[in-house]
């Protein structure tokens, strides 16, 4: 079997950025006056990646928290917002890794023949 795959890697900031795009366009609250300091990801057995942010205002209490299907549609949506192209037919997961989280691409070549 013929296989591809691709691994983007999603830093800090362009990972902010597709989940702030990401929160407006699926009208996610996010807190108004904040600004996001950072963010943890997090692995857990029932819902897979998910992020949590950290915000400059300590009077802003409310968590907002990602889960990986949410996260895999922000950092599709980042793609195309970057030009960077996904072909339709290829099987995409994630994979935390550090302080970035890595969409990987996997396509079998011999089931695009077919």
């Amino acid at each position: 079997m013929v296989k591809e795959v691709r691994k983007i890697i999603f830093d800090q900031q362009d990972l902010v950025e597709g989940m702030l795009n990401y929160t407006q366009r699926t009208r996610r609250v996010m807190p108004s006056r904040a600004r996001i300091t950072g963010f943890d990801i997090q692995k857990t057995p029932d819902r897979g990646i998910s992020l949590k942010f950290n915000f400059d205002d300590p009077e802003v209490e409310k968590e907002v928290i990602l889960y990986q299907d949410e996260i895999g549609a922000a950092l599709i949506m980042q793609c195309k917002v970057q030009e960077i192209p996904l072909p339709r037919s290829a099987s995409k997961s994630l994979e935390a890794d550090g302080d970035s989280i890595n969409l990987v691409v996997a396509m079998d070549w011999r089931q695009q023949k077919k």
